[in-house]
């Protein structure tokens, strides 16, 4: 007889450091163009220094940051081209799996989607910090992409919100009306919350692209030079 244990969490020291450094890219809490050191990374997840560089090679792999020259590491810097480009491919892919999740919606995963929902709106009246605001958003989408039922799918989606998720903190922080866009954004939510319980795919669809739309346009404003922008009101004024 094998007595009663309890199980082991056999997940590597370097696997739970790659996953706590990826969660933080996709919830915004690293931010586009951060410089970071593995020594500073170490003492903040409490570990040594060599699991650290593991994961940040693994990231740089995947993407998301790059080694700079004096032997830190920096979040890739988001610019207007990458931006539009990310939001593109956004846009096919995330609106695609809104499409297969409504087709297999049900109460119970509705009635998830509006907690989930819920608790973003609930963050952004009550002042809570951005992180909360970030991981609320994050976990409502990757509830849908998850019902979506594609393991491929939601791997490219993924490795999206790895890339982008930094600048999604970038508008929270920069623009004095970042809170209101994210209460606008619940609104794109509660629409597509509405298409998923009457399964319907195109409307989830539009209002999931509307969702990444808004919050690409406010990102947009904050990269343009403000010369670019200049240029562009005289010539709406004339």
């Amino acid at each position: 007889m094998i007595p009663k244990v309890t199980a082991i969490d056999v997940t590597t020291v370097q696997e739970r450091v790659y996953r706590e450094l990826r969660s933080a890219l996709q919830q915004g809490r690293l931010v586009s163009g951060q410089s970071m050191t593995v020594r500073a990374l170490a003492r903040a997840v409490g570990t040594s220094e060599m699991p650290v560089r593991e994961a940040l090679r693994r990231l740089i792999v995947e993407g998301a940051l790059v080694q700079v020259p004096n032997r830190s590491f920096q979040v890739v810097p988001m610019t207007l081209d990458r931006l539009a480009e990310l939001t593109r491919v956004r846009v096919a892919l995330e609106g695609m799996a809104a499409r297969l999740a409504a087709g297999a919606s049900n109460a119970a995963f509705v009635a998830r989607l509006t907690a989930l929902n819920a608790q973003m709106q609930d963050a952004v009246r009550a002042g809570e910090s951005n992180d909360e605001i970030l991981r609320a958003n994050q976990e409502f989408h990757f509830a849908i992409y998850t019902a979506a039922a594609s393991p491929q799918l939601l791997e490219f989606i993924d490795m999206l919100w790895l890339r982008s998720g930094p600048y999604l903190s970038t508008v929270l922080r920069g623009s004095p009306e970042a809170r209101d866009l994210f209460r606008r954004g619940a609104v794109s939510h509660d629409r597509l919350i509405r298409a998923m319980a009457r399964r319907d795919a195109n409307a989830a669809a539009r209002a999931l692209i509307a969702d990444i739309e808004q919050m690409a346009s406010s990102a947009m404003k904050l990269l343009t030079p403000p010369a670019k922008k200049r240029r562009r009101t005289v010539a709406m004024a004339a």
